[in-house]
């Protein structure tokens, strides 16, 4: 059984812990240039990011020891809907409330959310990586 067992302000009680905080910071922040991509600020994502699905098998999963990748795998996939969910609400209300307040144009406007959603996701992915390369498995 994978225990990944840590609140928010805890430390992870393992390595799989540390590696399962990081994937979940990185897969969400990684779906907010998904749900960008959807809003009236879709225009100012250029280049589509992997699928939740391929970041998963592609990046997450191989990073695991191999007797936690299946219950791991099963366990990020039925959490999407609420990754997506959660990410849709906060990237809805960001855009709604920017091109509301600002004074600038609409592209503008939309160029600094993403940009300010893009280095976010950047971030969450070199702290995922940081991670992987202190915990995860290595690759030959």
């Amino acid at each position: 059984m994978l225990m990944l067992s840590a609140t928010a302000q805890d430390k992870p009680s393992s390595p799989e812990g540390y590696l399962a905080r990081a994937a979940g910071a990185y897969l969400g922040a990684h779906e907010y240039i998904f749900r960008l991509r959807e809003s009236e600020c879709g225009f100012a994502v250029v280049k589509v990011p992997k699928s939740y699905e391929q970041t998963i098998n592609d990046e997450i999963v191989p990073a695991f020891q191999p007797k936690f990748r299946v219950e791991l795998k099963d366990m990020l996939l039925n959490q999407k809907n609420i990754i997506k969910k959660s990410s849709d609400d906060y990237v809805k209300s960001l855009v709604a409330s920017a091109l509301k307040e600002s004074k600038q144009e609409k592209k503008v406007v939309c160029g600094i959310l993403f940009g300010t959603l893009a280095g976010t996701a950047g971030q969450s992915h070199q702290n995922w990586l940081d991670t992987v390369n202190k915990y995860g498995v290595k690759r030959k």
